[in-house]
């Protein structure tokens, strides 16, 4: 998304080869090739978990797709046409609130795999170590973020998700 920013300051507005095709190209690596034109496929990538997580969450439109990943979407489309008519300024206002979507089912998945761990919460029905594993990988994802808003629960997403930690 920044690289299509960068092209579209340098005038490198065009569909084919300036900004708005890295931006397409950004869309594809987030949606990835097995979603399908209308978002119901079958994927793996950051996409799906979105339409994995909103259902846990409650974070599900009506057509049963992830709110995160269409609030996405319409900002990705919106972002694309801002770098066609050269208004670099407005696609990189794009990129933060992108991210910040994109941040969402990475946070749901530290949420849900802390209590999938949790003596007290959903640890009965979990094998433990698989939720451990993902806890860490999502949290690992997105701890930057927790800690730019609070560093003492950065510090405690860190340790209660570090994989090496001697509590595990």
């Amino acid at each position: 998304l920044e690289y299509g920013v960068a092209l579209c300051q340098d005038g490198q507005t065009s569909i084919a080869t300036g900004g708005p095709r890295s931006w397409d190209l950004a869309w594809a690596y987030f949606t990835g090739s097995k979603e399908g034109t209308d978002g119901t496929g079958s994927g793996k990538g950051p996409y799906a978990l979105g339409d994995k997580r909103c259902g846990q969450f409650g974070t599900c439109d009506d057509s049963g797709l992830a709110t995160n990943n269409e609030n996405a979407r319409a900002l990705w489309e919106e972002g694309r046409l801002a770098l066609k008519n050269g208004q670099c300024f407005k696609a990189a206002s794009n990129v933060y609130q992108i991210r910040a979507q994109m941040a969402i089912p990475l946070l749901q998945g530290t949420l849900r795999e802390a209590y999938e761990v949790d003596p007290d919460g959903g640890a009965a029905q979990a094998d433990g170590l698989t939720e451990v594993a993902e806890g860490w990988a999502f949290a690992s994802g997105v701890l930057p973020l927790i800690a730019l808003c609070d560093e003492d629960v950065g510090s405690l997403v860190w340790n209660n998700t570090y994989l090496n930690a001697k509590n595990l």
